[in-house]
């Protein structure tokens, strides 16, 4: 059994809006308060209130200097300072790395807290034409973001979970002002993060995802499976500050369970030995068995009566079906009998995803460990093709795959 959050996102989402529903979920608020004062200071903090959205109640989350709520924003700016004043014009990258470093929080939280911002980073740098070193922020930059960030990060951490998970993503569209005018939506930082990630994008709705809330869902969420089965333990609606015309503004975190644990299932295996087969009489039936839907086909060499070599052929199908493999076996092959059991086993859940390369896809199946990890399996006539096409060996394709499955469920 695995514990794991599920974000809905039919309005989009802001940084407030994922502390709102990280309190909304059970997170307390001082939680986040500590993280947030220990980077920002006794005049920062957040606020949280019950607020009504499209007739429905949700947790609404400010950000507050001196008990003044500030707003989130978003772009850079050539400022390299970082002035003691709620009003952050500009923040070069290592003045927020350093005053995340310098605070008395946990390091897990931090190192978090910094991974956000190295992405921005690293995203604002790849928009620019800069190394990321060189990156200021302005709105990205500002004390609400760098609150956001942080509360974000040690609520994510409290809430102990063995993964996020999101669905599609509202993005919204027309355009939005930002420092240096008039940006189209999503924000180009903003569409730069979600890349891969499913978005739904509505001209008329003005920006419902903001850059704070992107980022802080690409460090922390990953796209959910489209099989997730999920228990519902407790939810929480963070708020946003619009009210939306044709929807309640919510960003919904669900906390439940999933099951990752190996299942038991009842499967007939089905044996035959084949004492005067060929080999190639023997690779041709288990093809034909395959094709007939057996879930696995082996031969194992054998010595049998008289010293003559033989094999074991065994096949394993449901359970429902082990007469018709019998019959299928003694048909096409040289023995004179077929037996079959049925037998309990354990079984990982799976899945079978794709992962592109550039000679094209190659299918991979991922099986569901009890830890709630994953692990994947390239299926070899995949690999086997691109091995071919690129003369090199299957083992240099397989590290491949796995890389970039790796690098696509990290986004």
């Amino acid at each position: 059994m695995s514990r794991v959050g599920l974000l809905s996102l039919p309005s989009g989402l802001s940084g407030d809006m994922f502390l709102g529903a990280l309190v909304g979920a059970g997170v307390p608020l001082d939680v986040l308060n500590h993280a947030v004062r220990e980077v920002g200071g006794p005049d920062l903090g957040l606020r949280a209130t019950s607020v009504s959205r499209g007739g429905l109640v949700g947790t609404r989350v400010e950000v507050c200097w001196r008990g003044e709520p500030l707003e989130e924003r978003g772009g850079p700016s050539p400022d390299e300072t970082l002035p003691d004043a709620p009003d952050l014009p500009a923040v070069a990258y290592a003045a927020l790395v350093s005053r995340i470093e310098s605070a008395a929080i946990d390091p897990d939280v931090r190192t978090s807290a910094l991974g956000v911002f190295q992405r921005l980073a690293e995203t604002e740098a790849t928009l620019h034409g800069v190394r990321p070193e060189a990156v200021h922020f302005h709105e990205l930059g500002s004390w609400d973001a760098l609150a956001d960030v942080v509360a974000g990060a040690a609520g994510v951490a409290a809430l102990r979970l063995d993964a996020l998970y999101h669905g599609p993503i509202a993005v919204g569209g027309g355009t939005v002002q930002a420092e240096h005018g008039r940006l189209p939506v999503p924000a180009p930082v903003t569409l730069r993060l979600l890349e891969g990630r499913a978005c739904r994008f509505e001209p008329e709705l003005g920006e419902l995802t903001t850059p704070t809330g992107a980022a802080l869902l690409v460090a922390f969420a990953k796209p959910a499976p489209p099989d997730l089965l999920l228990r519902p333990l407790s939810v929480g609606e963070g708020a946003g500050r619009a009210e939306l015309r044709d929807r309640p503004n919510f960003a919904r975190l669900v906390i439940g369970e999933i099951d990752t644990a190996s299942r038991s299932a009842r499967v007939a295996v089905v044996e035959a030995a084949l004492d005067d087969a060929t080999p190639e009489e023997g690779g041709h039936l288990i093809e034909v068995l395959f094709e007939a839907g057996a879930r696995d086909a082996t031969l194992t060499p054998l010595i049998m009566k008289k010293s003559r070599p033989g094999f074991l052929l065994r096949v394993i199908a449901d359970p429902d079906r082990a007469s018709e493999f019998a019959s299928l076996i003694l048909r096409l092959s040289p023995s004179l009998g077929a037996r079959w059991r049925i037998e309990d086993r354990l079984e990982l859940p799976r899945r079978i995803e794709r992962v592109r390369l550039r000679e094209g896809d190659v299918r991979v199946k991922i099986a569901a460990l009890p830890d709630g990890s994953e692990r994947i399996h390239a299926e070899y006539e995949d690999v086997a093709r691109i091995a071919l096409e690129r003369s090199c060996a299957l083992a240099d394709v397989r590290r491949e795959v796995e890389r970039v499955w790796d690098h696509s469920r990290e986004r």
